[in-house]
């Protein structure tokens, strides 16, 4: 189950590249891997589409860096 996960998470993080160490783009991968592999966790009582985690990782970054966009790769 656990590599299930991890697969499907990186797969979508490819759509969201990285960047240079520390940036936001980076941080904002890391909230998103997170919240992601959460909502498929079978523990989870929020299961979140991945636009749903998309949305929550990005208002997260605007705590911290206002005016935060994610860099989508089409």
């Amino acid at each position: 189950m656990l590599a299930w996960i991890n697969r499907t998470v990186a797969r979508e993080l490819t759509c969201y590249p990285r960047e240079a160490r520390k940036s936001a783009q980076n941080i904002f991968r890391a909230v998103y891997q997170t919240l992601r592999a959460s909502s498929l966790g079978q523990k989870e009582p929020w299961s979140g589409s991945a636009e749903d985690c998309a949305m929550q990782a990005t208002t997260t970054m605007r705590q911290t860096h206002p005016g935060f966009v994610p860099v989508v790769r089409v």
